[in-house]
């Protein structure tokens, strides 16, 4: 006779319910669920203590959390503002509201409830550090900058304080303070592979190949099984023109990228294959990507290029006619470079007939910029419609 798991589910509700539980039997039930690493039990332990105990704040508070972990953020962050109702004067639920408003991507709001719990508590490092990312994402980088300070002056022995200050002081150009930063934070927690990898970035920004590496070599020997690591990885080699061991670290990258939705790292590799005069196999990866991120116009132009050196001149047409039809606001940008030893170059000019010959044909634009040998080519283009 087949067994009712629905009915004996049921049965098993029924059971935990029948005596009395208190709010401490409903969150001992929860931790069990997290023990085994059921989550979503977890949370239906937490549902029927609720409907137990609506008003409780600590049901309501573990409930927040897991949504949080499992990127329920809508549902997280109402359920902090019911704690909000309950705990007005909680400056945690103000920030940890704050985070989920970050999360996606509500900057300004994030911003507010920050405001609210420095007041509440204006000596926590943690709280200048969200409100500086609240900041960051409304591009208020001198306001983010005196955040990150002042966290740093309440707490100096958070590695993550110094990493997200570095980033920063990355993004405004001020690269020698970054880089003592991104050292502070790995001082503070050297077994951390994402400081390595934060430092290694930008000596790869600022073409410092031999240190990049060293440091994305440490950050695979504390986390042999990080996709970023090996893609920072094959970046330097690529760089380089060392395609090999280019192609070697994207292929182990695409291997270790927990999702299905990498477009962005077959299309390197395939930029990789291009440069190594290996055509078939560019296009499998550009078709890969394309496969996707339909609308992905890089990958339908170097695709283009490499059919056009195929002599496939009908589909090199569709997908550069395809790549032309792309844009947002009569604007079609294509982010290129020149040269595989890092030097780039920037173009914007109308789209005329003599223009399109030349991209038809894989030419460069600035001809007195050519060199022998072969060639990262991706230019950008920009249609105005007041050009056109």
């Amino acid at each position: 006779m087949p067994v009712n798991k629905a009915k004996i589910n049921k049965q098993e509700d029924f059971m935990i319910d029948s005596k009395e539980m208190t709010v401490e039997d409903y969150l001992v039930e929860a931790e069990g669920y997290i023990a085994e690493e059921n989550i979503g039990r977890a949370i239906w332990a937490l549902k029927k203590g609720l409907k137990r105990f609506p008003a409780n704040a600590r049901l309501l508070e573990w409930r927040a959390l897991f949504r949080s972990l499992t990127r329920v953020h809508a549902d997280a962050h109402l359920v902090y503002s019911e704690l909000l109702c309950l705990e007005p004067e909680n400056p945690d639920f103000f920030h940890r509201r704050a985070k989920e408003q970050i999360t996606s991507g509500k900057y300004y709001k994030a911003l507010e409830d920050m405001n609210d719990a420095i007041r509440l508590n204006p000596n926590k490092a943690c709280y200048y550090n969200t409100r500086a990312r609240a900041h960051e994402g409304m591009e208020n980088l001198y306001e983010a900058l005196a955040d990150y300070n002042r966290a740093i002056e309440l707490d100096g022995s958070r590695e993550e304080l110094f990493y997200n200050r570095a980033d920063l002081f990355e993004k405004m150009e001020h690269y020698n303070s970054a880089l003592y930063d991104y050292s502070m934070a790995i001082e503070l927690c050297p077994e951390s592979d994402t400081n390595f990898r934060g430092r290694g970035r930008l000596y790869f920004k600022l073409g410092e190949y031999d240190l990049a590496l060293a440091d994305f070599n440490k950050a695979r020997e504390l986390n042999p099984e990080s996709y970023f690591t090996y893609y920072n990885r094959a970046e330097v080699f690529e760089a380089q023109g060392d395609y090999d061991r280019a192609i070697a670290n994207y292929t182990c990258a695409m291997e270790l990228y927990p999702y299905n939705d990498d477009y962005d790292t077959p299309f390197r590799r395939g930029v990789v294959y291009f440069c190594d005069n290996d055509l078939s196999k560019a296009i499998d990866d550009f078709t890969r990507a394309l496969s996707i991120s339909p609308d992905f116009a890089d990958a339908l132009y170097y695709r283009s290029l490499a059919y056009r050196q195929l002599g496939e001149d009908d589909l090199a047409a569709d997908d550069l006619a395809k790549c032309m039809s792309l844009g947002t606001d009569n604007y079609l940008v294509l982010k290129i470079q020149i040269d595989p030893l890092g030097y780039e170059y920037s173009y914007s000019y109308s789209i005329l007939e003599q223009d399109l010959a030349k991209l038809s044909n894989g030419q460069q634009m600035a001809g007195e910029q050519q060199r022998a040998g072969l060639f990262k080519l991706n230019v950008v283009i920009i249609v105005c419609e007041s050009e056109c």
